[in-house]
């Protein structure tokens, strides 16, 4: 099972396949510990915001950019948007101080949802990829539908949606 979030491209490039999904990289910041209660955390149109258990404010602007997967750079730009917002949602974070900030990877499928299963080419190969990011939340439930794929040889049904069948003639997926 390859299920290696932004490695998984170039991993299974090796093998001469070509998974229609590109990486994307997404910023966010912390600000300092804040006596504020943010649960569980606010959702605003330009990004969310959350508390951690000490205290700090975390934020990210909804920016994405496709990139290389040795892209890992932040931008004064990200910083500048997510502190603005963050500021108009709650104004008492105009003073604190910002202890980090830091970007991190995404992998995106033409239809933004997962690619899930088997390659028909190439027996005993199985994908679990482009999750954006919610595959954390989502590998309990899909682990063991894909488990029971992999044990009865046939993919389960609640994975069928997520085949990499569904994007393109599976010949445009191997390269030489």
């Amino acid at each position: 099972v390859i299920a290696a979030g932004p490695g998984s491209i170039n991993l299974v490039l090796t093998l001469g396949i070509k998974i229609p999904a590109k990486i994307l990289k997404r910023q966010a910041l912390a600000i300092e510990r804040q006596p504020l209660n943010i649960k569980p955390m606010i959702v605003t149109p330009w990004g969310p915001i959350a508390q951690t258990i000490r205290g700090e404010i975390l934020g990210g602007y909804h920016d994405e950019y496709e990139c290389s997967p040795e892209d890992f750079t932040s931008t004064r730009e990200s910083l500048e948007k997510t502190a603005w917002y963050m500021i108009k949602t709650i104004p008492a974070l105009k003073t604190a101080n910002i202890l980090r900030q830091w970007a991190g990877h995404y992998v995106e499928s033409p239809d933004k949802k997962p690619i899930i299963g088997d390659l028909d080419n190439l027996e005993g190969l199985y994908l679990n990829v482009a999750w954006r990011h919610y595959g954390f939340m989502m590998a309990p439930v899909v682990g063991k539908a894909l488990a029971k794929s992999i044990i009865s040889g046939k993919i389960e049904r609640i994975l069928k949606p997520f085949t990499i069948n569904r994007f393109l003639n599976h010949d445009l997926l191997f390269h030489d």
